[in-house]
């Protein structure tokens, strides 16, 4: 049983004529009852009744049974024929950890769909030691993560670094640097950002500090940092963003935690021009963030080497 079967015994059914049928596909009557007759041969039943004098066909109670299911034969057929243009459209697979997804990303890869807005776009939220299976495994193609390990599977590189600052709610003035001793710990959103950064603050602050609000979400902390009196650390891609849509004012931190490092993992394959636009779109977000050093004069292109 072939299309050709299929789309004839279709066509024969919307035309309710099997010489009719034989005009609109361009073939003979006899050729296209053929086709019916090989059909029927491999469905071992009859789909047509067949009776002299009579123009128009009638279909058997298996031949109208039989619709639906030749309908669905051709459209599963179609959807094979379509992944062709599938796997044209190579995707942009990414992952990220959480920080990076949520203010930085999202700009980023909607930009990367207005300019391929034929591509396929797919995101997935990662913890950095949990990035480098996903890589290790196929799941995404890139992973932007914040605490790097050794993987000899796993291809590593450093994106960029930038400087933590602290940001408050705009319910009182701060001066344009705070010292990081002077800084009230009880008053503290505290988030977990990287490991040279838990080393920081609890030496500055003693690993039992009890803080006012713990998150594990980098999105919670927009519903608790404009309460009155309270502070927060974060990196200054973070802080861009949380300006854009709440009133909370950013200092620089003198004495503060070690810049925060941002690195890339990827496979040891070529990148495609969707990596390539990607990287060109991370690096036009980042470069006008004020405490923002690029690792490189060039994000990756190619071949990512370490």
């Amino acid at each position: 049983m072939t299309r050709l079967e299929i789309e004839a015994f279709l066509l024969i059914v919307k035309m309710g004529s099997i010489s009719q049928a034989a005009q609109k596909m361009f073939i003979t009557q006899p050729a296209l009852s053929r086709r019916v007759a090989i059909l029927e041969a491999e469905l071992g039943y009859e789909v047509f009744i067949r009776a002299k004098g009579i123009r128009n066909v009638e279909l058997t109670p298996a031949g109208q049974a039989f619709i639906p299911i030749a309908q669905k034969w051709m459209r599963v057929y179609q959807e094979a024929l379509d992944l062709q243009e599938v796997n044209k459209l190579v995707p942009l697979r990414i992952g990220a950890v959480s920080s990076v997804g949520t203010y930085i990303l999202p700009e980023v890869l909607q930009e990367y769909k207005r300019r391929s807005k034929d591509s396929r776009l797919e995101y997935r939220d990662y913890r950095s030691l949990e990035a480098y299976a996903a890589i290790e495994n196929g799941f995404v193609d890139l992973a932007i993560i914040s605490d790097v390990t050794y993987d000899k599977n796993v291809q590593t590189r450093l994106l960029f670094q930038e400087k933590m600052v602290l940001i408050a709610g705009k319910t009182g003035s701060l001066p344009k640097q705070v010292k990081a001793e002077d800084l009230d710990a009880t008053r503290e959103i505290r988030l977990p950002w990287y490991p040279e950064y838990e080393l920081w603050h609890d030496h500055l602050f003693g690993s039992k500090a009890q803080t006012s609000v713990l998150l594990d979400q980098m999105y919670m902390l927009e519903y608790f940092i404009l309460n009155k009196g309270v502070w927060a650390i974060v990196p200054s891609t973070a802080a861009i963003s949380l300006q854009k849509k709440l009133p909370v004012q950013v200092v620089e931190l003198k004495n503060g935690p070690p810049e925060r490092s941002i690195y890339c993992l990827s496979n040891y394959q070529a990148l495609g021009k969707q990596h390539e636009l990607f990287f060109k779109l991370l690096r036009q977000a980042i470069s006008h963030v004020t405490g923002i050093s690029i690792a490189n004069a060039t994000f990756p292109a190619g071949k990512i080497e370490l």
